[in-house]
């Protein structure tokens, strides 16, 4: 009798086999999770920020920070100083202390404060030397690494504050905090939560909409950096029929694609609490704008 000392080869390739068809079970299931580890952390991110936020408005006579865009971006300023640490991010840094907060790890734009520097906005006299998370000197904010731009700055801002809370809002001012967006997943540093009083797309602008889509908040990852994020004024119907939008053909999962985790994106709300939210409820009824 012939004693064997190893495996013939239809063993090891019934073992080759096995091992296939567990890997390819189980690696969507490990992407999967690393990706719901990712949205976590993001959602975690925006919680803090929304904790940041409330101990600067208890400090603050219960005002939030008095950055406004009259006032720092649309000549309303009368001469005064506009000072780029004003705005949010470095109105609440104090509170929240770590810039890795305001960095979502799902966030594929990383676009620096757009609002901070004077390249195309002129919102500030310092030209951003006084936010942390401004553009480089001479830069535009959606110019990255990838774009060419060297002397990028990696200190980017995942997220949006809600822009009809800016100019000092009072607390006591929101009868629904509960119903009114705070921060979240955003294209932009600042959120049109003013979405449904109308289209700045379309001319003349057609009235206000409760239904109307929040795009900054919804499509906060759209790949080409445009244009979904940009088209104010309209419902989840009208963007589930686009084709095409400024050239970009809308085909496929383009618009699940677009947003930051899977469909979705995670908002913090006025009183403290923060969810994922699916896109097509991200309106401006759900955050805000029309319900309180």
């Amino acid at each position: 009798m012939i004693k064997r000392n190893g495996f013939t080869l239809i063993e090891l390739l019934v073992v080759i086999a096995i091992i296939a068809i567990l890997a390819a079970i189980l690696f969507p299931v490990f992407a999967q999770a690393r990706e719901a580890a990712r949205t976590s952390v993001c959602l975690s991110n925006v919680k803090q920020l929304s904790l940041g936020a409330m101990m600067y408005v208890q400090d603050y006579d219960e005002r939030f920070w008095a950055w406004n865009w009259g006032f720092y971006c649309n000549g309303g300023n009368d001469g005064l100083p506009r000072d780029s640490a004003a705005f949010w991010t470095m109105a609440i840094y104090p509170y929240v202390k770590d810039k890795q907060v305001y960095q979502c790890p799902d966030d594929i734009l990383q676009w620096d404060d757009a609002w901070a520097n004077n390249e195309g906005q002129n919102c500030s006299d310092d030209n951003g030397a006084h936010d942390m998370f401004s553009p480089a000197s001479g830069q535009y904010y959606w110019c990255t690494v990838a774009d060419g731009c060297a002397n990028w700055n990696p200190k980017y801002v995942s997220y949006g504050a809600n822009e009809s809370l800016d100019g000092s809002t009072k607390l006591a001012a929101i009868r629904a905090p509960a119903n009114v967006m705070l921060f979240g997943d955003c294209a932009a540093q600042l959120a049109d939560d003013w979405a449904g009083v109308g289209s700045t797309t379309t001319s003349p602008s057609p009235p206000g909409n409760a239904n109307y889509i929040v795009s900054r908040v919804a499509f906060s990852s759209d790949p080409n950096g445009c244009c979904l994020m940009w088209d104010t004024g309209h419902t989840a119907t009208w963007f589930e029929q686009l084709t095409n939008d400024n050239n970009v053909p809308i085909t496929g999962n383009y618009l699940e694609n677009s947003t930051r985790h899977h469909g979705g994106e995670n908002i913090s709300y006025v009183d403290g609490h923060a969810k994922y939210s699916r896109w097509q409820n991200l309106t401006w009824f759900n955050l805000g704008g029309g319900g309180n």
